[in-house]
């Protein structure tokens, strides 16, 4: 996918990649590096289970540097947060917002990582006819 996108991306100007599977973010680092003149304004990446805290770090310090010039957009929010370190996620990135903002004060850049997941509880049964009773609550219940 990311040849694809590469081939064609000198014409791009909009790339959602939302819930893409196995989309870790690499490719977003050559990207950053070679595409300076790129028409790129608008990339979202929302739901991209696989996409990793350090490439979406290395694609802000590309952007502070000068590269992408256009981009106005970026969105990298995620339900599950992002991967971090083998198995972990994070929902608190460590990213160069502020610079970001002295440095490119025309580019949006939004994550948002809930805390805390809710999940509906069923307890019931579908076979007896009985309505199922649900209960919302949060990641530390059963």
């Amino acid at each position: 996918m990311a040849r694809i996108i590469f081939k064609g991306f000198h014409k791009l100007k909009y790339i959602n990649l939302s819930n893409t599977v196995g989309f870790d973010g690499s490719f977003l680092r050559v990207l950053g590096h070679r595409c300076n003149d790129s028409p790129l304004e608008t990339l979202i990446l929302r739901n991209c289970f696989s996409l990793q805290e350090s490439e979406v770090l290395k694609f802000l310090n590309s952007l502070i540097a000068g590269n992408f010039i256009s981009i106005q957009y970026i969105d990298v929010s995620s339900n599950k947060g992002l991967a971090c370190d083998g198995e972990r996620r994070t929902s608190k990135p460590n990213f160069p917002l502020e610079k970001l903002k002295e440095e490119r004060s025309d580019v949006t850049f939004v994550a948002e990582f809930p805390s805390e997941t809710k999940r509906l509880f069923y307890f019931g049964s579908l076979t007896d006819g009985n309505i199922l009773d649900a209960i919302y609550g949060s990641d530390n219940l059963i």
